[in-house]
């Protein structure tokens, strides 16, 4: 049975994490699920859960992060692997993404997981990301203690627009109606680093019931270097912390050596690694057209 909505529920997230528990048991790590964005009605039918005698064993979600390309996060239970379900279910899936103008693919893989086979497939490498976690209930010093950092304010979205603009390769689409949706969460801050009343650097902070996520974090090009990105991490693990939650995580690319320490030394540890591949739709060659 195949089930498709807007945002998973309760004990469908329930059952995702048994699902992701077995395919790590098996794989050392799993594909980038963005749990934070599953539990959020989403405009677009975006999640499909595969049933087998009413056991989730296969799981598809499509993430339009870019104007060209959709990120898919795709998983099979381990014994029901080879059975063609995964290819079921993003075929199933590419209609809506061609019906959005889509032409590039993004999946994520398991660190290291059947690379000659993607590779063999025409899938062409992009990069490894680690998820890294924090479950400690001590704050942290802040390193430059001048830095005024505030909450964002309705006012301060051309500022953010600017900074994901300079300082993204891949900027948010529609980045001012996305702001002001994040500005309304409740459960969302955007932290802003403000010097000589001008904004100057930013972090964004997810609190949820059972976790908080760090994302987004950007210093201007000309500020990079002063402790402005550590003192935006630093204040919002003391945030997370004060909202009782020490429960965090965030991700980072494994190349990106400077922004590791600077986790490792906050105390972040890997929990999981996953490589990215793409791919234009149509040379996509298990694809219905």
């Amino acid at each position: 049975m195949l089930t498709r909505n807007h945002q998973l529920n309760d004990q469908q997230l329930i059952e995702l994490d048994s699902l992701c528990s077995e395919c790590k048991s098996l794989d050392g790590n799993i594909v980038a699920t963005y749990k934070h964005l599953l539990g959020q009605h989403r405009p677009r039918l975006c999640n499909m859960l595969y049933y087998r005698q009413e056991r989730l064993v296969g799981f598809l979600s499509t993430f339009f992060f870019y104007e060209d390309a959709c990120e898919i996060a795709v998983m099979v239970r381990p014994d029901f692997r080879r059975q063609g379900i995964a290819r079921f279910l993003i075929n199933e899936i590419l209609p809506l993404i061609r019906n959005e103008g889509i032409k590039n693919l993004i999946f994520s893989a398991p660190h290291d997981a059947n690379n000659d086979w993607l590779l063999a497939e025409g899938f062409q490498y992009l990069h490894c990301e680690y998820q890294m976690r924090r479950q400690e209930n001590n704050a942290v010093e802040i390193a430059k203690k001048s830095l005024l950092i505030r909450l964002a304010e309705v006012a301060d979205v051309p500022a953010l627009c600017a900074m994901d603009s300079t300082c993204f390769t891949t900027p948010q689409l529609d980045a001012p109606t996305h702001f002001q949706s994040l500005l309304y969460d409740p459960n969302y801050k955007v932290f802003i680093a403000e010097v000589d009343g001008v904004p100057i650097g930013k972090a964004h902070l997810d609190l949820q019931p059972d976790s908080a996520r760090v994302t987004d974090i950007a210093v201007l090009p000309s500020f990079q270097g002063q402790g402005i990105g550590s003192s935006l991490l630093a204040h919002c693990i003391n945030h997370s912390l004060a909202a009782n939650q020490p429960n965090l995580s965030l991700n980072v690319e494994t190349n990106n050596q400077k922004a590791l320490k600077i986790y490792t030394r906050l105390g972040f540890v890997v929990c999981n690694a996953h490589d990215f591949w793409t791919i234009p739709i149509e040379v996509l060659r298990f694809a219905k057209h």
